[in-house]
């Protein structure tokens, strides 16, 4: 066991006064003044000038946990360190502390600020991102990459839940765009919905986001959405989507009654029959076709009234994607609303190798239609 050192207090360095650990143990001795650590545990400053401070405060941090400000002074001598000394650098191993893997991100991301930037972004690295972002300023915020013009920092604290680093980089400048939200929308992070909705006030809202979001969303995201950026639910989904939000809603059906129900969207007969006839083409859910038939009055029934001439599959047929998707709930109910079996949707199930629809329930449901 390492033979431990006593040390007033007050003439430790601020550096391990202000440390995590020194901090447990005032929460632990509030009137203790004399502090006791091994050799190991005792720095008199940051300085490094050998091999032999770099590793050591390393390991010093490790057990310490430094303030940031600290740990930045750190990688700053550390590079002066590398650049003005003929010493070898021997980096840590990579999982033995936080700080010492971001030591190893500074050197094997090979100075490049964006790169080092985005990597910080990937582990939240706030130490090193603090610290090229003081060496380099906004510089690490620009790519020349052509693959990733388009491409913003911010997905990856969005999609690795860094959400305190991401706060930092647009406190800095890093431009928040409306695409952010397909990434928090997909991570169900309302504390980073919460952010965009703050940073992208003012913005024009992107029909392609909110398209995603409708089909994507929890329907309490999606209405907080819907109440910070569309004042006129009925302009933007009629005019500015041109319906395309509609039928995106129909593979959402909490938000599909958020829309109709919660926010009184315009419907008539007509939209019933349209966004009826493409929930049968794509196979929608159930809820979703019966939901149209109450909601909009447009029915089942009713469809099988329009001419053979107009449709391929209608009066006389189930559309084929049901059967493709093993839609059995929806077969089944257009079967109660006498829609016809056929050839197509037997070979179909046999092809796709169906297990809810199989070969056998669709011949038997072809009798039962030749017996009519």
């Amino acid at each position: 066991m390492a033979e431990l050192i006593n040390y007033n207090f007050e003439s430790l360095p601020d550096f391990i006064k202000e440390s995590k650990y020194t901090e447990s143990w005032r929460e632990l001795s509030p009137n203790e003044t004399v502090f006791s650590c091994s050799a190991e545990m005792y720095l008199d400053n940051l300085e490094i000038n050998t091999p032999e401070d770099f590793a050591k405060i390393i390991e010093c941090e490790a057990l310490h946990l430094f303030t940031q400000d600290a740990r930045i002074t750190i990688l700053k001598n550390i590079e002066t360190f590398w650049m003005e000394t003929p010493y070898q650098i021997e980096l840590p191993k990579k999982g033995a502390s936080w700080f010492g893997d971001q030591v190893i991100c500074l050197f094997e991301t090979k100075g490049d600020p964006f790169m080092l930037a985005m990597a910080c972004m990937k582990h939240n690295y706030a130490d090193l991102f603090e610290y090229i972002f003081q060496r380099y300023g906004k510089q690490i915020f620009v790519n020349n990459s052509m693959l990733c013009q388009n491409y913003s920092l911010l997905i990856y604290p969005i999609v690795n839940n860094n959400i305190g680093l991401m706060i930092r980089a647009i406190e800095l400048g890093y431009p928040v765009t409306f695409d952010l939200f397909e990434d928090a929308i997909g991570k169900k992070n309302m504390a980073v919905i919460n952010i965009l909705i703050e940073k992208c006030a003012g913005l024009r809202p992107r029909t392609s986001t909110f398209c995603y979001a409708v089909k994507n969303a929890p329907r309490d995201i999606f209405a907080m959405m819907l109440d910070a950026f569309i004042p006129n639910v009925n302009e933007f989904c009629f005019e500015t989507c041109k319906k395309k939000i509609l039928i995106d809603a129909m593979q959402n059906i909490e938000n599909l009654k958020e829309l109709f129900v919660s926010r009184g969207l315009n419907h008539t007969r007509e939209l019933g029959e349209e966004m009826l006839k493409k929930a049968l083409d794509d196979s929608c859910s159930l809820e979703v076709v019966q939901f149209i038939e109450n909601h909009m009055g447009y029915t089942l029934d009713d469809l099988r009234k329009v001419p053979k001439c107009k449709y391929l599959y209608y009066p006389n047929g189930i559309n084929e994607r049901i059967v493709e998707t093993d839609n059995y709930d929806l077969y089944m109910y257009m079967r109660e609303k006498k829609f016809l079996a056929n050839e197509g949707l037997l070979k179909i199930s046999i092809e796709k190798r169906r297990t809810k629809i199989t070969p056998g329930l669709i011949k038997l449901h072809m009798r039962e239609d030749l017996g009519n």
